[in-house]
């Protein structure tokens, strides 16, 4: 009776369990004494399969039977000697290689590579690429995935980028798999002609290219920028392009803009487009850039000539127009502060109103203005590649006070051409003397320069006319644009 208790017992009946069950295993899994064992099969995964295509698989027992599935039946009998062992897993050095290959196609791709493309892949990464270490192979295999994806690019070759930005964003051709991953990224074409709406943030990318061929280098011929530049935060808009660690003259511009850039450059990544190799940089602008270009032999001997690249085209109301360049800026209180009228149009944010004709003549008598306001006539950017060669600045000032913070003052280049203090011109008892005469309060100069000064695109902030506390004031530079001779 306590022997029947005893083997009642909970832990008793768990370890009779234990070792039945050790026994089971290992008649299922190790097989017999002789060296044959037991091989389960069971329905295969992708990765099974993947695995599979790198050994030489053993032949099938003909008498294990198989479910529809590939899986063994329950009631189906094991037959231990028809069985056979599984081949060893890859050496740990493939194995690696293979998750590597596979994770970084993956990342390129966005989904699996196919198990003949993983294979190949594979080999190529373990033997290198030109003699280049392994992982250089590695390299060439994620190359070879972006060609699956985004196809060949043709001779000659052209590259399509369309971004639109209410703030600025960068794009490397170099680096296409991550932008096409980005979540701003779109599948279809932008409108580029559209300005960028008023209280809207935009941040949108569209590509159309392709990978380089195997040996070649992509030589840059043209560059084709248009679009609608500048946005409702920043009235203009600014594309800047760099090409084989060079960067091309940048494009500035306001509302509709062309512009055609045509030279030569060549890459020098081995991939024909490595990071870095082209770029291209927007800042508040909808935007198409084209480039154009075809390919040169991967060889020591192959480099092409460089050329600088110019301008050959330019449309748009963003750059300076023909014939005397007028700026006049009128002053109020304004806390004593600078108000500042740049030649391309801009100011210092100080400025509240900008006229739509001339303001000089509005104002009767400058204490009593309320709103300081500018014009500005055949005023832009300087086109890429040109120069701005100014002659002549006539210049004018009104002063309605008379303080330290009354001034008066014209640059052109970085050059001050000239600069008024109200002190120097109007003391404080000959001002008193007038107003106690009842005699004009105001006082008027007037000025003319001559010389020759280059201003180049982008340094248009070093051009300008500046005027504070009740002062009106006006400068007219007059040049012509030529070649940047540098």
């Amino acid at each position: 009776m306590a022997a029947m208790k005893l083997a009642k017992h909970p832990l008793v009946l768990a370890g009779v369990g234990f070792a039945a069950g050790l026994a089971i295993g290992a008649l299922w899994f190790g097989g017999s004494r002789d060296g044959g064992a037991t091989r389960l099969t069971t329905e295969s995964s992708p990765a099974d399969e993947v695995r599979a295509s790198e050994r030489e698989r053993p032949p099938e027992s003909p008498t294990a039977p198989r479910s529809e599935g590939g899986s063994m039946p329950s009631s189906a009998p094991i037959d231990l000697a028809a069985a056979t062992l599984a081949a060893p897993p890859p050496p740990d050095e493939e194995r690696s290689v293979r998750r590597l290959v596979a994770d970084s196609a993956r990342t390129t791709l966005g989904g699996e590579l196919p198990a003949d493309y993983l294979d190949e892949a594979v080999r190529l990464a373990k033997q290198g690429i030109d003699g280049q270490p392994k992982m250089q192979g590695m390299v060439f295999a994620r190359r070879e995935a972006m060609r699956r994806r985004l196809g060949e690019l043709g001779s000659p070759w052209e590259i399509v980028v369309q971004i639109r930005t209410s703030s600025q964003k960068s794009f490397d051709l170099g680096y296409l798999e991550d932008e096409r991953r980005g979540k701003n990224v779109s599948t279809t074409p932008l409108d580029v002609d559209q300005a960028i709406q008023p209280h809207k943030s935009e941040d949108a990318i569209h590509v159309r290219s392709g990978v380089a061929p195997a040996g070649q280098t992509a030589v840059l011929e043209s560059v084709e920028i248009h679009g609608h530049f500048g946005a409702p935060s920043q009235r203009d808009g600014r594309v800047s392009v760099s090409f084989g660690n060079a960067s091309l003259p940048e494009i500035r511009g306001r509302g509709p803009t062309r512009v055609r850039l045509e030279g030569t450059r060549q890459a020098h990544r081995f991939t024909g487009f490595g990071g870095g190799d082209a770029r291209i940089d927007v800042y508040y602008a909808a935007v198409e850039v084209v480039f154009k270009g075809r390919w040169s032999p991967q060889t020591s001997d192959a480099r092409v000539e460089e050329k600088p690249f110019r301008a050959m085209l330019v449309e748009g109301d963003g750059f300076i127009r023909p014939g005397p360049i007028r700026i006049q800026v009128w002053a109020d209180h304004g806390g004593g502060n600078p108000h500042t009228a740049f030649l391309d149009g801009t100011n210092n944010g100080y400025i509240r109103a900008i006229a739509d004709r001339p303001v000089w003549d509005d104002l009767v008598e400058l204490r009593k203005a309320r709103q300081s306001s500018t014009f500005g006539s055949n005023v832009g950017v300087v086109p890429p590649g040109k120069v701005l060669r100014i002659r002549r600045i006539d210049w004018r000032a009104r002063f309605g006070e008379f303080t330290t913070n009354s001034q008066f003052a014209v640059q052109a280049g970085g050059t001050q051409i000239v600069a008024l203090k109200g002190p120097e011109l109007v003391s404080d008892e000959e001002q008193k003397a007038r107003v106690k005469a009842g005699s004009a309060t105001e006082e008027f100069r007037s000025g003319t320069w001559t010389g020759e000064l280059l201003v180049r695109s982008g340094e248009e902030s070093r051009t300008s006319l500046n005027c504070s506390y009740y002062v009106l004031g006006e400068a007219v530079f007059d040049g012509e644009l030529i070649d940047d001779p540098k």
